[in-house]
């Protein structure tokens, strides 16, 4: 008989010393699994900004002078404007600005914009931006510049 108790004892702390480790294993790997850090991506926005605040500041972190009221040519049917003052003056009407850019609905507005206004003056469409210079810029440094802005980058 205390053979058998002995037995049953030892049975009992064997048992009893199984489940508290296997407990412990448990709730350590939960708690791994829950202090464990998963990585995501952040999507960060790489669409171009080329909204007229956009593009203003833009123009304005590369040196060029923005004028943005008052003095800018009014276009049929656009939807905002920005105006530029380059080196060597302009021509456009108030404020003898240099250039002006011009913001449409949709592209083939600003498409349409630009045929009709390239005879008459020196233009580029950008999607539906339309920018308009008069006098046409000697310099090609400028252009690009204002071509980036207007592009978003």
């Amino acid at each position: 008989m205390l053979r058998g108790r002995k037995a049953s004892t030892t049975w009992i702390v064997i048992v009893a010393a199984s489940l508290t480790l296997s407990g412990c294993g448990g709730a350590a790997k939960k708690q791994q699994a829950a202090t464990q850090t998963t990585q995501t991506t952040q999507t960060t926005s790489t669409a171009p900004d080329t909204s007229p605040t956009g593009v203003q500041k833009c123009l304005t972190a590369v040196g060029l002078k923005v004028v943005t009221s008052g003095d800018l040519p009014v276009i049929r049917g656009s939807k905002a404007a920005v105006g530029l003052r380059l080196p060597g003056g302009g021509n456009f009407m108030p404020g003898h600005l240099s250039a002006a850019i011009f913001w449409y609905r949709t592209t083939a507005k600003a498409l349409s914009m630009w045929k009709s206004s390239v005879h008459s003056f020196f233009a580029m469409q950008v999607d539906n931006l339309v920018i308009v210079y008069n006098p046409s810029p000697s310099s090609t440094a400028v252009m690009n510049k204002i071509e980036a802005c207007m592009q978003g980058r």
